[in-house]
């Protein structure tokens, strides 16, 4: 009963009956039931993966055959006894047992014993990197058992067999061995060895490109496993299942499997087994660009590598290091930690290990400008590819020969290396695999001064990156983050750099239209990422490619034909070589002069016809066609200079500012140090104004200086602004002109991107019809200070009774009453959602930032997502939130981020405020901001209401809907203050009380 509920995977009936056989045993005293009651137990607790409970059974079963002398028993104990030390990592301890039960094994003369302990032999050299050994041994086995035709030892032997193949690499000869055995181990119905021949062959067929049966493969060997209920198995499968799909750039499905493999084997305390899912997860988090995350994957399995005297792995663990370090462009560790890998690699003699190792070294001389060293390395990694004749590893090689062609200037060697990658035809293309060359071409044809050429590649590899993106939705927004910030090659470019120099090139073809879209892209990706938003996955976000760029395509796609024949011939040693290659030389050389007459032909049309290229976004139209007098702005921060994007309607015009990403930054983080010591004052008045203003005209000189003669002849009233990077944390409205801030000529608000913006929804014209919800905390909670006038400001809003002074009809909670369950069950028919509270936006920590609940609690991004009554809310104003910046290459997604949280459920626009404001002058300007918005005669925008609301703090005197109607400014003179220390009370002109509100979305 014990057998049949352990073959069930019943462990705990199987464990009980076992019990009552050792207290049978016990109380008949007879030895071998005791012995069969140990045996019993020690396949149940093997089996849970309860290894060092399993041990100590082996162990007592071992002493018990010794004592009364039974060989058979003493030779059976011994290698269950070497089996567990094995899987505990103790190889030593593993070998001497397995020594001695072969010795018993061959004094009495029993070859299935022998078999079998050669087998564990070779289990325990194989977890060393001994795979010589292994191999030996197991062809040992293998001859004995098809002499003896002991199938059930033929296929054990053919399992390590393949594990061993696999190891070094030689990925032809594991399916030239395993695929013929699968029949044979279904014949003998061991599920267990069924399950790992099935795994390994797998994996197999995974690394040679074959993907849609690697996975048919390793899913059945999965389900068997599940169904022994086997968790070692279960673990080893779910990892390669895990690689399958990072093979296929399905980063949230790689990452979920091997999450759960590595789970699997951290609860069986199996140091071997970890190894594996450990190396798994660092290569995700490498992809994806954590690059902490996967150092510290690999330096856990470099430990573990290193006290398992595992050779193989400890190589492994180094090299993976080792391209982490080049990533964040540390090339001496990167040559450093090859070198050591490629030794470890020589000594045990694995091949494959060297090739990468190679590769890795390559990347290391190319970073470090050795031209010389790095070539020879690469193409010691190409010799090998080819040798193995692995098409996978072939195309990487080739990639990587394009690269340090490009490094070191050899242009068209770097084209060449480029299209002849392209030509390698693996066996299954692999979503988005081909973007890296496709930018590489584009870099190089950009280098080249054609930049039509290059921005028809530029496409095609960020819709290769877009195919990519839309498979790492459900990962955590950090890890989507991180994806953007992998580098991609020896000049430390980023994945989102390649959105930005097409944008750039764009921008210098006269093709802003276009340059906004892809900058659209780009904010859109950045923000959902963050915020972890969903997407339809049925529709791929593309950028569509022009018929000229089209053209490019097709020729080039007849080279990429020709080069596979080629490299089939190379391959088969065909007689047509010379001649094919004849045809390549020609086709090459008649494909240059093509680009170079469509390069013409683009430059020809664009300057003759400007708006040759307008695939506009009709959402761009509707926003700047909404009122009139409106414009979009879109900066683009570059590292070496700053474009902005002017984009009315009619036309869209560039303008290039010679500012670096990083003296931008630095002013950006001086402004905001400025508004952050008026945060620890008791007040900053006059004083303190003429200190701010220097360094907000520096500002306006780069973002506004270079558009206002274009701004002023059109007779500009509205700006829209979709900020990019470091701008994010810059209030636009206080940009000063050196007499003048931004707000005192122009209505402004931003928009995440023209795409994410609603421009059809208005609030209902009358006041009775329109809805508020006001929450706001007024009391010290959770660590931060009360806010006094909340109740003042919430009140002012809200009018409960006809007698009430508040303007909008609705309902206000406080404090204890304000928690996301009032909160989420009383959205339904309200217009206005306003939450006066502490909230803080968190740079790269999606769950980090957060609003303040009334109780204490934290309402963050997640939870905001689960809110289902957004969707009739016009206007979201988060009246006291803050954010911080670190350094001067943040890029604000956050802030950008916790106003999507609430656009994505349907709510149509956000005001928040970007940093920590005094509670006062924040009370006043947001009854002021919905006094306007209400009780104006004449009926206004909220931007308009919001533009007010600032200038009636600012002047410290009412401004009328008349004032900001003028095209160029309202004429009202400002009250001056005194000298002298003010209160807050009396004025509020300094932009740290006026400024820090941004409406961002429909700003209708």
């Amino acid at each position: 009963m014990s057998q049949i509920y352990t073959e069930q995977g019943n462990y705990n009936q199987a464990l009980e009956f076992a019990n009552q056989v050792l207290q049978i045993a016990q109380n008949l005293q007879n030895i071998e039931i005791k012995r069969n009651g140990f045996n019993l137990q020690f396949s149940i607790y093997e089996k849970q993966g309860n290894y060092q409970k399993a041990l100590e059974l082996a162990q007592k079963n071992l002493a018990l055959a010794r004592e009364n002398k039974w060989v058979i028993d003493e030779r059976n104990a011994l290698g269950k006894v070497s089996q567990i030390y094995t899987l505990l990592g103790d190889t030593t301890k593993a070998i001497d047992n397995a020594n001695q039960a072969l010795s018993i094994a061959r004094q009495t003369k029993h070859p299935v014993s022998e078999q079998q302990a050669l087998a564990q032999l070779g289990r325990i050299y194989l977890n060393q990197g001994e795979y010589d050994k292994t191999i030996e041994l197991m062809q040992q086995v293998v001859k004995i058992a098809d002499k003896k035709e002991y199938l059930l030892a033929k296929a054990m032997g053919t399992n390590i067999l393949t594990k061993a193949y696999t190891r070094l690499g030689e990925y032809n000869k594991v399916i030239a061995v395993a695929e013929p055995e699968i029949t044979l181990i279904i014949k003998i119905n061991n599920r267990e060895k069924e399950t790992e021949l099935l795994i390994n062959l797998g994996n197999a067929y995974g690394f040679i490109g074959e993907y849609t049966k690697s996975k048919e493969l390793i899913e059945q060997g999965l389900k068997i496993g599940r169904e022994l209920k086997n968790p070692r198995l279960e673990s080893i499968a779910l990892n390669y299942l895990g690689s399958y799909y990072s093979s296929v750039k399905d980063y949230q499905k790689a990452l979920e499997l091997t999450q759960k493999s590595f789970k699997i084997a951290q609860k069986l305390k199996s140091p071997p087994l970890l190894i594996s899912p450990q190396f798994s997860l660092g290569g995700i988090y490498s992809s994806l660009g954590d690059y902490q995350k996967s150092h510290d994957y690999y330096q856990q399995a470099l430990t573990i590598s290193q006290k398992l005297k595992n050779r193989h792995s400890e190589g492994i663990a180094l090299l993976n290091l080792a391209n982490n370090h080049f990533a964040q462009g540390k090339p001496q560790k990167t040559v450093e930690l090859s070198q050591q890998a490629l030794t470890i690699f020589q000594e045990i003699k694995v091949p494959q290990l060297q090739a990468f190792a190679h590769r890795m070294l390559s990347l290391g001389y190319g970073n470090s400008m050795n031209d010389a060293n790095a070539m020879k390395s690469a193409e010691k990694f190409l010799e090998f590819s080819r040798k193995v004749e692995n098409p996978v590893f072939e195309k990487t090689a080739l990639n990587l020969l394009g690269m340090i062609h490009y490094q070191f200037g050899r242009n068209q060697e770097a084209i060449k290396s480029y299209q002849q990658a392209l030509a390698i035809q693996t066996p299954e293309n692999v979503t988005g695999s081909e973007w890296g060359l496709y930018a590489g071409l584009g870099r190089v044809y950009r280098k080249l001064n054609q930049p039509s050429i290059a921005i028809g590649y530029y496409k095609q590899a960020i819709n290769g990156i877009e195919e990519i993106r839309r498979g790492i939705e459900g990962l955590p927004p950090e890890l989507q983050n991180s994806f953007l910030d992998a580098v991609v090659d020896f000049q430390g470019t980023k994945t989102a750099d390649i959105y930005r120099e097409l944008a750039e090139l764009l921008i210098a073809q006269g093709r802003q239209a276009e340059a906004r879209q892809v900058l659209d892209l780009l904010k859109i990706q950045e923000i959902r990422d963050f915020a972890e938003g969903k997407t339809d996955t049925t529709t791929k976000p593309q950028v569509p490619l022009t018929d000229e760029e089209k053209e490019i395509q097709t020729k080039s796609e007849s080279i990429i034909a020709l080069s596979r024949q080629i490299s089939e011939c190379d391959r088969t040693n065909c007689k047509q070589r010379s001649q094919l290659n004849d045809r390549l030389t020609a086709l090459l050389t008649q494909f240059n002069q093509d680009l170079k007459k469509i390069n013409k032909e683009i430059s020809d049309r664009i300057s003759t016809d400007p708006n040759t290229f307008r695939p506009d976004s009709p959402k761009a139209v509707e926003i700047v066609k909404s009122q009139p007098g409106t414009v979009m702005i879109y900066p683009l921060v570059m590292e070496d200079k700053l474009w902005l994007l002017l984009y009315s309607g009619d036309a869209a015009k560039k303008f290039e500012v010679k500012v670096s990403r990083e003296k931008l930054g630095t002013t950006v983080k001086q402004f905001r140090k400025l508004m952050e010591e008026c945060e620890t004052r008791a007040y900053c008045g006059t004083d303190h104004i003429a200190k701010i203003q220097p360094v907000s005209e520096k500002l306006y000189n780069w973002l506004i200086k270079p558009l206002e003669g274009e701004l002023q002849q059109n007779k500009v009233k509205n700006l829209v602004f979709a900020l990019d990077r470091v701008t994010r944390y810059v209030p636009m409205s206080a940009l000063y002109d050196g007499k003048q801030y931004l707000i005192e000529n122009y209505t402004i608000h931003n928009v995440l991107s023209a795409d994410l913006t609603n421009t059809s929804a208005r609030l209902p014209t009358k006041i009775q019809d329109t809805k508020v919800l006001a929450m706001g905390v007024s009391e010290a909670v959770g660590g931060f200070l009360a806010l006094n006038n909340v109740p003042r400001e919430v009140d002012n809003i809200v009018r409960s009774t006809k007698r009430d002074k508040g303007v909008y009809p609705g309902k206000e909670y406080l404090n204890q009453s304000f928690d996301y369950k009032t909160l989420r069950d009383n959205l339904i028919g309200k217009n206005i959602l306003h939450l006066a509270t502490h909230g803080k936006f968190v740079p790269g920590r999606k769950k980090s930032s957060y609003l303040l609940l009334g109780n204490g609690d934290k309402l963050v991004i997640p939870q905001i997502q689960t809110l289902a009554g957004l969707s009739n809310i016009h206007l979201v104003v988060l009246s006291a939130c803050q954010t911080a910046l670190a350094n001067s290459h943040q890029d604000g997604v956050e802030i950008a981020s916790l106003a999507y949280s609430f656009m994505n459920k349907g709510a149509k626009s956000v005001i928040a405020s970007l940093w920590q404001v005094a509670d006062n002058s924040t009370s006043t300007l947001m009854q002021n901001f919905y006094k306007n918005l209400a009780k104006n005669k004449q009926k206004i925008t909220k931007a308009e209401a919001m533009r007010l609301a600032q200038l009636q703090l600012l002047y410290n005197k009412d401004v009328t809907v008349d004032d900001i109607k003028k095209v160029r400014g309202i004429d009202v003179e400002p009250t001056s203050p005194s000298s002298g220390k003010k209160s807050e009370s009396k004025t509020f002109a300094h932009p740290y009380y006026w400024a820090p509100f941004v409406l961002i979305g429909n700003g209708l």
